[in-house]
């Protein structure tokens, strides 16, 4: 059961485990204009039964006084059938009036908001912020976690931070060493993470000595081709098993 008046959205959730327990979600606004839909909509909730109501009000961007006014009077009309209506989340603008009015409105605990579950991290090692940047709108509609260094010392410096890290692309041509070099280290300390050569040197002959010994699972050369490039990263993905949250470093 939901409702939608102008300018007010009321979703309702009800508790499977307590037929008499159900939380309304409200978002937009709340003012002269829609007071008269919640008094209707919660009158309906009552009478089918429900008696412990929360109201949430965390997406509410918008409550006039009359507004607050009416939410008290809810509270007494709940009370006075034998219910209870309480509060949770309260969006600062609601806030504001609600403390602006001197009014106390009963509180319960927000609930803990569900994990997300996070996509494989793929790091981007380029001392070029174009490059960087390209490669992050690049690769996250692929639902990666696109972290980034512009240097190699602050490539390792995040490894050491975040282990979970899938994929790592790097940039043969750096400052402080270059991503043959860099890429070498982490296939000795980070054995599971996936290593990718970025390159726009024409003679990649040291590349794919390089790819021989294991440093690196793939080259791509600049400029590249995205959908290439983006298959690649979706096959060492899918091969090493990072999909999702998973990981293959150790616990």
């Amino acid at each position: 059961m939901d409702h939608k008046s102008t300018g007010l959205q009321i979703d309702l959730d009800a508790n499977r485990q307590d037929a008499r327990t159900c939380t309304l979600r409200l978002s937009g606004y709340l003012d002269l204009y829609t007071c008269d839909a919640l008094q209707e909509f919660l009158q309906r909730v009552l009478q089918e039964g429900w008696r412990d109501i929360t109201l949430d009000l965390g997406k509410l961007d918008y409550i006039s006084s009359m507004g607050v006014g009416l939410l008290m009077e809810a509270m007494s009309v709940a009370e006075e059938r034998g219910g209870r209506l309480r509060f949770r989340n309260l969006s600062p603008k609601v806030r504001d009036v609600v403390e602006m009015l001197g009014i106390m409105l009963e509180m319960v605990e927000p609930q803990e908001a569900e994990p997300v579950a996070r996509g494989p991290a793929v790091l981007v090692v380029d001392d070029d912020p174009e490059t960087r940047s390209f490669m992050q709108v690049a690769l996250e509609p692929l639902g990666c976690e696109v972290l980034q260094a512009e240097a190699g010392s602050q490539a390792i410096a995040l490894l050491e931070t975040r282990p979970d890290i899938s994929l790592v692309i790097a940039d043969w041509m750096m400052p402080d060493r270059d991503g043959i070099d860099l890429l070498r280290e982490i296939r000795s300390r980070w054995p599971w993470i996936e290593r990718i050569l970025l390159t726009g040197v024409p003679q990649v002959t040291r590349a794919l000595q390089a790819i021989e010994r294991g440093v690196m699972s793939r080259i791509v050369t600049k400029p590249w081709d995205v959908a290439q490039m983006l298959r690649t990263v979706e096959t060492l993905l899918r091969e090493s098993g990072a999909t999702g949250a998973e990981s293959r470093a150790p616990r």
